[in-house]
């Protein structure tokens, strides 16, 4: 008598929710798009069980509403959270950058040169864009951390379903993500003394650029990103 095999399922309830929220953040889910839990089940051969666990994780970081007997969609864009988190992100890390201006230690400057190097083998295709944004937003941590800020940027962490996808629709916009990359090289010369920009009109215009780049766009192409 053959004994049987016991297969492990490809995706368990963690595995499927990094997926689903990969879609998601790189808005190959778009806002609003209903997620059918008998789709994802098919799709990734997994049960219901595990579907539901990866969306109520989903849930967890307002990346999917859940409305009863309706079911479950893809949370939309809060403009005017973005906008207040940009203006907190600007003020917050012109400060931080200031505190540590030509104060980093060895540990961390390297640190963010093995970043910045990341972020270099990947910026040249707009395919890489949520790799990218990984090391970017590991790039903007270092330096909270560095000025014994990690609970400020932790707290901000819970408002990133709507901050993260505004950030990479912006990315996608621009086609290019060499230019966020040298902004970033341009905020580390600045901070280790090898650049001579104003300190604070480099954060400003890394933090807030995409407000004046998305302006228009939000109002026609996004407008029904937005709730």
């Amino acid at each position: 008598m053959k004994q049987k095999m016991l297969v492990t399922p490809r995706y368990n309830v963690k595995k499927l929710f990094e997926e689903l929220r990969h879609k998601i953040i790189s808005l190959k889910f778009i806002p609003g798009q209903m997620i059918s839990e008998n789709d994802i089940a098919g799709s990734y051969g997994v049960s219901r069980t595990i579907v539901r666990g990866a969306l109520q994780k989903l849930k967890n970081e307002n990346l999917v509403v859940v409305f009863p007997q309706r079911g479950t969609y893809v949370s939309y864009l809060n403009y005017r959270q973005i906008m207040d988190l940009v203006y907190m992100r600007s003020v917050v890390e012109y400060d931080i950058c200031r505190q540590i201006k030509n104060k980093l230690d060895l540990q961390v400057r390297e640190k963010l040169e093995r970043n910045l190097l990341k972020q270099e083998n990947v910026c040249a295709s707009i395919d890489n864009i949520y790799e990218f944004n990984k090391y970017d937003e590991e790039y903007h941590q270092i330096y909270y951390e560095a000025a014994g800020r990690k609970y400020c940027w932790s707290f901000m962490q819970q408002f990133q379903a709507s901050y993260i996808r505004y950030r990479l629709l912006d990315m996608i916009e621009i086609g290019n993500l060499k230019e966020v990359y040298s902004e970033h090289v341009e905020i580390f010369n600045v901070i280790t003394g090898a650049g001579k920009a104003n300190l604070r009109e480099v954060v400003d215009r890394h933090i807030s650029g995409n407000i004046v780049r998305l302006e228009e766009k939000i109002k026609t192409i996004y407008k029904d990103y937005f709730a």
